[in-house]
């Protein structure tokens, strides 16, 4: 099972499907003297999925899942300092090559300028050990890659009029992937690239007596050295318009829609692709409803060198059925479409879950999941059928 992690300043982990047991705990020290403010969180699961390799053949494995995470807030003479530290791993029993491990550090200073603007500057640096498979149909080969982030990001936000307000984002990141190491001795094998990733931004909100109408523009880069086998990279430019409605007959909405120009030197593509997003939530009867709809392109979640073209719709329901319990019900549909190699990946699934809260530090959590992949160029489907039972505790 491939591991993704994001590095943008803060990593955020996705743990797998299964029949998992959790438990959280965690810990606040707070001066109020100086203004810092100390967190512990401790989180450990048992996962087991049928689908340990994420592929076409069910393979059932254990999974130990621990993840740490320490953050130091404290106020200092320049502004709001923010410390964290992450340490987490996926044991894995039985394949033992996809056992993922990570470290993350961040470090970010927030800071009041006059009375109208907020400067946050952040940096980022994330290790990872990252376990995955080369599957040559009858032989399944386990591989391990190294690779290390560096992120940093400067986002200056203002109220430039009583109903205006602009927030200017400037980002960037620099992945370094190592060869990967091919189990029983088999060498080396170059299965990732590095990354240099760069991004500007700029939204304009505007609010009126009934709406908020914001603007949104993007210039992404992304950038592969020349050398390697992977490079393509591509450029991006997007431009958005959206609103944000609180109330339409009921209904909280927000939509908005635009496009995005994605090019690259290689000529896989260049072309404009209509860039939309839609959600609708409605509390009715007791049932809380959330519909969303979305349409992006994805450089970063994909098995593409260049990117993927992404729709996807979500429904979800969710109802207090008696003290404490409440049900919730989902479903989704998403299509992939490969910028480069153009493979198309449809999926769907649905889930069915049970959060029980006997108190406000304690929650219970069953889940059932069952979900369908469908690549259409490779012609391989993966069918994944998994339950999940959790505990949490915070102290």
């Amino acid at each position: 099972m491939r591991l993704h992690l994001t590095a943008l300043l803060m990593a955020t982990v996705a743990g797998g499907s299964g029949l998992a047991t959790a438990q959280e705990q965690t810990v606040v020290h707070e001066d109020a003297v100086t203004g810092a403010k100390s967190t512990a969180t401790i989180l450990q699961e048992m996962i087991v999925t049928n689908n340990a390799l994420d592929g076409p053949f069910p393979v059932t494995d254990t999974i130990i899942h621990l993840r740490g995470a320490l953050a130091h807030e404290r106020d200092t003479a320049i502004g709001k300092l923010d410390l964290g530290i992450t340490l987490e791993t996926f044991e894995h029993r039985d394949v033992e090559f996809e056992t993922d491990r990570s470290a993350n550090v961040t470090a970010a200073l927030t800071r009041v300028i006059g009375e109208r603007f907020v400067l946050k500057t952040s940096l980022g640096y994330l290790a990872e050990s990252t376990g995955d498979d080369l599957d040559l149909g009858a032989v399944i080969i386990g591989t391990r890659t190294f690779g290390q982030t560096f992120a940093g990001e400067i986002d200056l936000r203002g109220q430039l009029t009583p109903r205006t307000a602009m927030a200017l984002v400037l980002s960037g990141s620099h992945e370094d992937v190592s060869d990967a190491k091919l189990d029983a001795g088999l060498g080396t094998l170059r299965l990732s690239p590095d990354v240099n990733r760069a991004r500007a931004g700029l939204i304009v909100t505007h609010a009126l007596p009934t709406m908020v109408l914001r603007l949104t523009g993007r210039f992404d880069v992304v950038d592969i050295p020349e050398d390697d086998a992977f490079a393509v990279g591509s450029r991006a430019v997007t431009l958005i318009t959206g609103a944000t409605l609180p109330d339409v007959l009921g209904l909280a909405v927000d939509g908005e829609a635009g496009f995005t120009h994605v090019s690259d030197a290689l000529s896989f593509t260049d072309r404009i692709y209509p860039v939309y997003a839609l959600t609708v939530e409605r509390q009715l009867y007791g049932i809380s409803a959330s519909f969303s709809l979305k349409g992006s392109i994805d450089t970063v979640d994909t098995d593409d060198p260049l990117g993927s073209y992404v729709h996807r719709a979500e429904l979800e329901l969710s109802r207090p059925l008696i003290a404490r319990l409440t049900g919730s019900i989902g479903i989704f549909g998403e299509l992939r479409d490969n910028l480069a190699i153009g493979n198309e990946e449809e999926a769907s699934g649905i889930y069915v879950a049970l959060a029980f809260d006997p108190t406000s530090r304690i929650s219970f959590l069953m889940r059932v999941d069952v979900s369908e992949i469908n690549r259409t160029v490779f012609d391989i489907r993966e069918n994944t059928v998994s339950g999940t039972f959790g505990l949490r505790v915070s102290l």
